[in-house]
């Protein structure tokens, strides 16, 4: 009598083979979670710092080129700066609840920003502040503070941050930089 073998797998076989599957699946998917989770931290890192060296490079280019000053007119720190420029324009910056700013389309909320106005007209943010993808700003560490008169000179710190709604991690960094202003009459 002869033996007619049957063709398949053991069962051992196939545990083994699903074993080694489960396991390569779970390696896979934890390295796919962490790639994600790295690219939008760096995606909001990347954010808060365009959003933060524009904010500061628009703000030192007018203070820099301020005819006058208008506020503050004292000594130490404030969330409000007002400049006539060379045009005789008066220009206001601003670090406050942007509720309402921008385009009808896309108000800010309750996010905090940088804001801009020129000639008092409706304030502009010049951070986006857009919940999904844009920046808040930590109004208790950020200011402009007056540091000299004679000639004027601003000390401004602004703390950009993600919205906690965006990464389950803190993603925020400190902008700082000195201003003198060039044109000013003292």
């Amino acid at each position: 009598m002869t033996k007619i073998r049957e063709k398949g797998f053991t069962l051992i076989e196939l545990l083994v083979v699903v074993s080694v599957l489960l396991i390569s699946v779970g390696v896979a998917g934890d390295l796919v979670v962490t790639i994600i989770r790295s690219y939008n931290k760096t995606r909001s890192l990347n954010e808060v710092e365009q959003n933060g060296n524009y904010a500061l490079a628009k703000l030192s280019y007018d203070l820099k080129n301020a005819r006058s000053l208008t506020s503050p007119t004292a000594l130490g720190s404030s969330n409000l700066v007002t400049m006539v420029d060379q045009a005789g324009d008066s220009i206001t910056y601003t670090i406050e609840s942007a509720s309402g700013l921008g385009s009808a389309g896309s108000p800010c909320g309750s996010v905090i920003a940088v804001t801009r106005s020129v000639n008092g007209a409706s304030k502009e943010p010049i951070t986006n502040c857009d919940n999904t993808e844009g920046v808040t700003i930590n109004v208790l560490v950020s200011s402009f503070q007056l540091v000299s008169v004679s000639p004027y000179t601003f000390a401004i710190t602004i703390y950009f941050a993600v919205p906690s709604s965006q990464v389950s991690q803190s993603a925020g960094s400190y902008f700082r930089t000195s201003v003198v202003m060039l044109g000013a009459s003292y």
